[in-house]
């Protein structure tokens, strides 16, 4: 019976792992005035929008992050680094008032380096990889 539960244990473990070099991981996040002065770290709730998934989507406004306008009235920018198969993504930035778009895709056959944010970037921010 020991055995069994080592495997299954064993088992578990490599059902976790697997499955968590296929979703997103946010490392970084920070919303902060273009100026860099006035920010918050936004890693909380990026991470609670986008981790363990393949793609997600969150605005880029104080209904979503941090809780409250960092800097009231100037221009800002959100700023995500993460990573995706285990592998770091370019760093995006994103707007106000846009839409953050991550997706973690695998390429056809099987390779999992693509380069997942770029096409992103462009489409919706900046590219900062």
């Amino acid at each position: 019976m020991k055995r069994f539960w080592k495997a299954v244990l064993w088992l578990a473990v490599l059902l976790n792992a697997s499955s968590a070099l296929a979703q997103i991981q946010i490392n970084s996040a920070r919303w902060q005035a273009l100026n860099g002065r006035a920010g918050c770290d936004a890693v909380r709730d990026v991470a609670d929008a986008c981790n363990g998934r393949n793609y997600c989507q969150i605005g880029v406004d104080a209904r979503n992050l941090c809780g409250s306008d960092p800097a009231p009235g100037r221009l800002k920018s959100l700023n995500i680094g993460y990573s995706c198969y285990g592998q770091p993504a370019p760093t995006l930035a994103f707007t106000d008032g846009s839409q953050a778009v991550l997706r973690c895709e695998p390429r056809s056959g099987g390779d999992n380096t693509r380069d997942h944010g770029r096409d992103h970037g462009r489409d919706h921010g900046r590219d900062h990889g």
